[in-house]
C-alpha cells in the first residue's frame, strides 16, 4: 500500500491506466467480458433501469451492460484515455453516457441507480471504504450493488502465498518504471506467462482429476501468446493494490450497509447485496419492466 497522498495516487493511477486503455481497440468486439462472468452469478436475470458502471476502463463492460433492453448506463472513469475509449466503443449505444470522475467523490445525486457495478476498482483506491460508501449513496433503496476485488490468498496453498509475496516484492520495482516502458515489458513477458501457466492449465483442464486445479492456476484464461499483456500491466502498474479475505468483503458490504449479502469466488471475490428498502418496503424491480423515471 502506498504512503503517497491520496490525490497524487489518483493522478498516478489515472496516468498508468490511461496508458493501458490507449492500447485498447474500440473497434474490437470482445467475445466475452467481466460482466458476462459476473452476471451468471447474480441472483437476477436481465438487468434494466438506470445502471452505473463505476470505473468503466475502456468500456467493454459498459457496452455489455447497455445491450440489455430498457436500461440507461452511466459509465464513470477516472482516466481521460479510458473515458475517451469508452465513448468510442459505445458510440452506437444512445443509452450510454460517459463521464470522467473520481469514485470517491461521485458528481451524482443520491439514490439514482437500480444497479451499481464496480469491477476491479475499489482495491486500487486510496480510500476504498469511501468509494464503497459513494456507490451505496447513489444506489436506490432496494437496488443491487455488485463489486469485484482481489483476494488475499489466505486460504490458498503455501506455494500460492509465496508466489503472491514474490509478486508483491516485484511490484515495489515495477510501480517505479515509466508506464510506457512497463507496458512494453508486459507485452514481452506475455508469451512466457502464456507458455508457463496458461498452456499447463489447459492441459490440466482436460484431465478430470486436475480440472479444478487448472482453474486456480494464475492466467489460465489466456487466449493467445500476447493476450496477457494487459493483465500483467494491471497487476504491476498500479500504485495501490489491496487484497481482501472473503469475510472482510462480506463485513464491508454489511457495514455499507447492504442486506442479502453474498460473496463468491471469481478469481478474486464477487460480492453483492441490496440497499435496504426505505421503510422496509419492496425492493426496486430489476428486470425488463424496470423504468428509468426518477
Amino acid at each position: 500500500m502506498s504512503a503517497l497522498p491520496g490525490e497524487r495516487v489518483k493522478a498516478q493511477t489515472a496516468q498508468r491506466y490511461g496508458v493501458l486503455w490507449s492500447h485498447s481497440d474500440p473497434q474490437e468486439v470482445p467475445a466475452g467480458s467481466h460482466y458476462d462472468q459476473v452476471r451468471r452469478l447474480l441472483p437476477v436475470g436481465h438487468l434494466g433501469g438506470r445502471i452505473l458502471d463505476a470505473g468503466c476502463g475502456d468500456g467493454i463492460d459498459a457496452l455489455r451492460l447497455a445491450q440489455g433492453s430498457g436500461c440507461q448506463v452511466i459509465a464513470v472513469e477516472l482516466s481521460e484515455s479510458g473515458a475517451r475509449q469508452t465513448r468510442r466503443r459505445t458510440r452506437h449505444q444512445p443509452n450510454v453516457t460517459v463521464i470522467s470522475a473520481d469514485l470517491e467523490q461521485l458528481p451524482l445525486q443520491e439514490a439514482r441507480f437500480d444497479f451499481v457495478y464496480c469491477y476491479g476498482v475499489l482495491h486500487h483506491l486510496p480510500n476504498p471504504d469511501q468509494g464503497l460508501a459513494e456507490l451505496v449513496r447513489v444506489l436506490k433503496p432496494g437496488g443491487l450493488l455488485a463489486i469485484y476485488v482481489y483476494e488475499d490468498f489466505r486460504t490458498r496453498s503455501r506455494l500460492a502465498r509465496v508466489a503472491l509475496w514474490l509478486v508483491n516484492q516485484l511490484r515495489h520495482v515495477t510501480v517505479r518504471i515509466p508506464p510506457t516502458w512497463l507496458y512494453r515489458l508486459c507485452v514481452a513477458a506475455s508469451p512466457l506467462v502464456f507458455c508457463g501457466l496458461t498452456l499447463p492449465a489447459r492441459a490440466f483442464a482436460r484431465i478430470p482429476a486436475t480440472r479444478a486445479l487448472s482453474r486456480r492456476i494464475p492466467y489460465h484464461h489466456g487466449r493467445g501468446p500476447f493476450s496477457l499483456a494487459g493483465d500483467l500491466y494491471d497487476r504491476f502498474a498500479t500504485p495501490i493494490e489491496r487484497r481482501y479475505s472473503r469475510s472482510a468483503v462480506e463485513q464491508r458490504l454489511r457495514q455499507a450497509p447492504l442486506v442479502e449479502v453474498t460473496v463468491l469466488p471469481l478469481r478474486g471475490w464477487l460480492g453483492y447485496g441490496r440497499k435496504p428498502a426505505a421503510g422496509g418496503g419492496p425492493a426496486v424491480e430489476i428486470g425488463p419492466r424496470a423504468g428509468l423515471q426518477d
